[in-house]
């Protein structure tokens, strides 16, 4: 990736990430790619993957599947939502 004098990038690169094994990997995978960014779906998004992203140098992001994908999730899937 191109980047300014102050090795940070000219262009942001997010790398995208919807499962995976550790967050030690999504670092490592980033990294490996130039990555500056790593994005990562909703229900992937611990503290300790966060942190390790951060730790790294690099931004985070979530993403969502959409309104029908998080409806069901939220009826379905995890069963705590809303009890924040």
């Amino acid at each position: 990736p191109e980047t300014h004098a102050d090795g940070s990038h000219v262009y942001k690169t997010g790398a995208l990430f919807d499962e995976f094994e550790s967050a030690t990997e999504v670092v490592e995978q980033a990294l490996k790619v130039g990555a500056s960014e790593v994005h990562l779906k909703y229900d992937r998004c611990t503290t300790d993957t966060i942190s390790k992203i951060h730790n790294a140098g690099m931004d985070s992001m979530a993403w969502f599947r959409g309104p029908v994908g998080m409806d069901y999730d939220c009826q379905y899937t995890y069963h705590d939502v809303g009890n924040e």
